[in-house]
């Protein structure tokens, strides 16, 4: 692997432990209501965007039903949050400090709406690391179309090839590998098919593993 330009990061399942409060909720909200959801509906979610994911749900559970379910979803999850707080994944924090004290540009690249993003970055004394935080809300197509990559190595100003993604779910590894980048990919609550193993240069099963790799990467 070359020497990167700039990394970009994925924020829910990579930097913020979201996912595990996310699919709790999730589940919490189709009980409540008496909804029986498929197995892995979930799963199926997770590295896409909320409009994506209300079309998904629809065709897996009605309009209606999906309908009280992210109204009653939303609800649970900006409760438990408003107690709990999102903790970060183990080792961000180490690795950020390396790309900034080695002056490696760094960016967000995230399927949740901005808003939400920006607060989850912030209140996480996260934000500052990243001059740049490119948002689901603000391309036409998400993961695993290529657009937000491609946006935010723009905004970077460098080119896709000389990014680097650090992602977790399988509709990321996508969107960073149908934009030309490197990925290394930290799974989450999914462990990756042979094929999205394959689109990534590693897969690492921890933050600190992928601080290492690219640390060697930076240093030689």
């Amino acid at each position: 692997m070359h020497t990167p330009a700039a990394v970009i990061f994925d924020m829910d399942g990579l930097l913020m432990d979201t996912e595990r409060v996310a699919l709790r909720t999730f589940h919490e909200a189709a009980d409540g209501l008496g909804i029986t959801v498929p197995d892995g509906l979930y799963e199926s979610l997770i590295g896409r965007t909320w409009r994506t994911n209300q079309v998904q749900m629809r065709e897996a559970l009605g309009a209606d039903a999906a309908e009280a379910i992210s109204a009653a979803w939303d609800r649970a999850f900006e409760a438990r949050v408003a107690v709990e707080g999102i903790p970060k994944k183990p080792g961000a924090d180490a690795l950020l400090e390396m790309l900034a004290r080695r002056g490696v540009p760094r960016a967000v690249a995230t399927s949740n709406a901005r808003r939400y993003a920006v607060a989850q970055l912030r209140d996480a004394d996260l934000l500052a690391y990243f001059p740049v935080v490119t948002a689901g809300d603000e391309v036409d197509r998400g993961k695993p179309a290529p657009d937000i990559f491609l946006a935010t190595a723009r905004r970077l100003d460098v080119g896709p090839d000389a990014c680097v993604v650090l992602e977790d779910s399988e509709a990321g590894v996508a969107a960073a590998a149908a934009a030309g980048m490197r990925v290394i990919m930290v799974p989450d609550l999914v462990a990756p098919t042979r094929e999205t193993a394959a689109l990534a240069e590693r897969v690492c099963p921890s933050l600190a593993e992928a601080h290492a790799f690219l640390e060697s990467i930076l240093s030689s």
